[in-house]
């Protein structure tokens, strides 16, 4: 057998965690971009441009809180907003600025700018406390990357 779903016809295809998301249409649903002149007095002019059926949201790269994973979706959380495309957070991870989002957890990518305090719980366990209060755990495995990005020990 070559690959393929088996079933003859000896299409070769990568198995589906390989193939990068895509939106209805074929095109990613996830992209960073760098737009000149877009700084002004308030920000980096990185945008996040996410495709989701019908609509292309474009957000501001630090109104950005945190980031989660739903099954094949990934979760945007900026202030009160909620916006999910397809993807992976390995894939996001790659995109976005290591200067200010750092992966906290398996399951979790945070922006450091939005963390008010980090808690350490009665055992040992850490936890990232956002402006917003949002509490987000930070894993064993990742508390170097944070610990990297703020060189400090936590």
């Amino acid at each position: 057998m070559m690959g393929g779903s088996g079933r003859g016809g000896g299409e070769l295809r990568p198995p589906a965690a390989l193939a990068k998301p895509k939106a209805a249409d074929g095109r990613s649903s996830l992209a960073v971009v760098e737009l000149q002149g877009a700084g002004g007095a308030g920000g980096s002019g990185t945008k996040i441009i996410l495709r989701s059926r019908r609509r292309v949201i474009v957000l501001n790269e630090a109104d950005v809180d945190w980031i989660d994973a739903a099954g094949n979706y990934i979760r945007f959380h900026a202030g009160e907003a909620r916006h999910q495309v397809r993807g992976t957070l390995k894939e996001v991870e790659q995109l976005l600025s290591s200067r200010h989002f750092v992966r906290v957890h398996r399951s979790t990518i945070v922006n450091i700018e939005s963390v008010r305090e980090f808690v350490r719980t009665p055992y040992s366990d850490l936890i990232a406390v956002l402006h917003s209060g949002q509490r987000l755990a930070v894993g064993r495995m990742y508390r170097r990357n944070v610990e990297a990005l703020l060189d400090t020990r936590l």
